[in-house]
Protein backbone atom coordinates (compact mmCIF):
# COMPACT_ATOMS: atom_id res chain seq x y z
CA UNK A 1 0.00 0.00 0.00
CA UNK A 2 1.38 3.27 -0.89
CA UNK A 3 -0.21 6.61 0.72
CA UNK A 4 -0.10 9.74 -1.53
CA UNK A 5 1.35 12.98 0.56
CA UNK A 6 -0.83 15.97 0.15
CA UNK A 7 1.81 17.70 -1.16
CA UNK A 8 2.41 15.33 -4.14
CA UNK A 9 -1.69 16.75 -5.41
CA UNK A 10 -0.24 20.92 -5.61
CA UNK A 11 1.47 20.50 -9.13
CA UNK A 12 2.36 17.56 -11.61
CA UNK A 13 5.89 17.61 -10.95
CA UNK A 14 5.34 17.01 -7.15
CA UNK A 15 2.84 14.30 -8.16
CA UNK A 16 4.99 12.59 -10.64
CA UNK A 17 7.94 12.68 -8.09
CA UNK A 18 6.23 11.08 -5.50
CA UNK A 19 5.32 8.21 -7.70
CA UNK A 20 8.62 7.97 -9.46
CA UNK A 21 9.77 7.64 -5.38
CA UNK A 22 7.45 4.82 -4.81
CA UNK A 23 8.62 2.73 -7.81
CA UNK A 24 6.40 3.86 -10.41
CA UNK A 25 8.75 3.92 -13.74
CA UNK A 26 6.26 3.70 -16.51
CA UNK A 27 5.42 7.43 -18.23
CA UNK A 28 1.79 6.68 -19.58
CA UNK A 29 0.73 4.97 -15.97
CA UNK A 30 1.97 8.20 -14.42
CA UNK A 31 -0.15 10.12 -17.06
CA UNK A 32 -2.97 8.24 -16.10
CA UNK A 33 -2.71 8.26 -12.38
CA UNK A 34 -2.22 12.02 -12.97
CA UNK A 35 -5.24 12.04 -14.58
CA UNK A 36 -7.20 10.21 -12.75
CA UNK A 37 -6.41 11.54 -9.09
CA UNK A 38 -5.92 14.88 -9.61
CA UNK A 39 -8.00 15.14 -12.39
CA UNK A 40 -7.93 16.80 -15.95
CA UNK A 41 -11.42 15.30 -17.47
CA UNK A 42 -14.11 17.45 -19.19
CA UNK A 43 -15.83 17.29 -16.10
CA UNK A 44 -13.61 18.59 -13.44
CA UNK A 45 -13.71 21.90 -13.63
CA UNK A 46 -17.31 21.60 -13.18
CA UNK A 47 -16.97 19.39 -10.26
CA UNK A 48 -15.09 21.51 -8.52
CA UNK A 49 -16.64 25.09 -9.20
CA UNK A 50 -18.14 25.49 -5.20
CA UNK A 51 -20.88 27.75 -7.10
CA UNK A 52 -22.47 25.05 -8.94
CA UNK A 53 -25.22 23.18 -7.23
CA UNK A 54 -26.84 20.99 -10.16
CA UNK A 55 -25.53 19.56 -13.44
CA UNK A 56 -28.00 18.28 -15.50
CA UNK A 57 -27.09 16.19 -18.76
CA UNK A 58 -30.43 14.94 -20.46
CA UNK A 59 -28.44 13.57 -23.31
CA UNK A 60 -27.43 11.08 -20.58
CA UNK A 61 -30.03 10.33 -18.90
CA UNK A 62 -31.38 9.28 -22.30
CA UNK A 63 -28.36 6.69 -22.92
CA UNK A 64 -28.96 5.67 -19.57
CA UNK A 65 -32.58 4.57 -20.47
CA UNK A 66 -31.26 3.22 -23.94
CA UNK A 67 -29.09 1.06 -22.00
CA UNK A 68 -31.85 -0.34 -19.62
CA UNK A 69 -29.69 1.49 -16.83
CA UNK A 70 -32.50 2.62 -13.98
CA UNK A 71 -30.38 5.96 -13.85
CA UNK A 72 -27.83 7.89 -15.73
CA UNK A 73 -24.00 7.44 -14.18
CA UNK A 74 -21.10 9.70 -14.25
CA UNK A 75 -20.18 7.41 -17.53
CA UNK A 76 -23.22 8.19 -19.31
CA UNK A 77 -22.04 11.94 -18.79
CA UNK A 78 -18.56 11.00 -19.86
CA UNK A 79 -19.60 9.20 -22.89
CA UNK A 80 -22.09 12.28 -23.66
CA UNK A 81 -19.33 14.84 -23.23
CA UNK A 82 -16.72 12.73 -25.65
CA UNK A 83 -18.88 13.61 -28.27
CA UNK A 84 -19.53 17.16 -28.00
CA UNK A 85 -17.78 19.30 -30.00
CA UNK A 86 -15.78 22.29 -28.49
CA UNK A 87 -16.85 25.82 -29.73
CA UNK A 88 -13.44 27.30 -29.35
CA UNK A 89 -10.48 26.38 -31.09
CA UNK A 90 -7.00 26.66 -30.65
CA UNK A 91 -6.57 29.72 -33.10
CA UNK A 92 -9.32 31.56 -31.04
CA UNK A 93 -7.54 31.20 -27.69
CA UNK A 94 -3.86 32.48 -29.89
CA UNK A 95 -6.32 35.17 -31.27
CA UNK A 96 -6.88 35.77 -27.39
CA UNK A 97 -3.90 35.50 -26.18
CA UNK A 98 -2.60 37.77 -28.89
CA UNK A 99 -0.15 34.85 -30.66
CA UNK A 100 -1.27 35.18 -33.88
CA UNK A 101 1.17 35.65 -36.14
Amino acid sequence: MFILPREALKSRDAFYEALRDAGVKDEKLLYYLDREVRGSSSLDPLMRDPNLENIECSLASTLAENEGAERATLEHVRAVLSQLEPSITSEDIMTLNGDEK
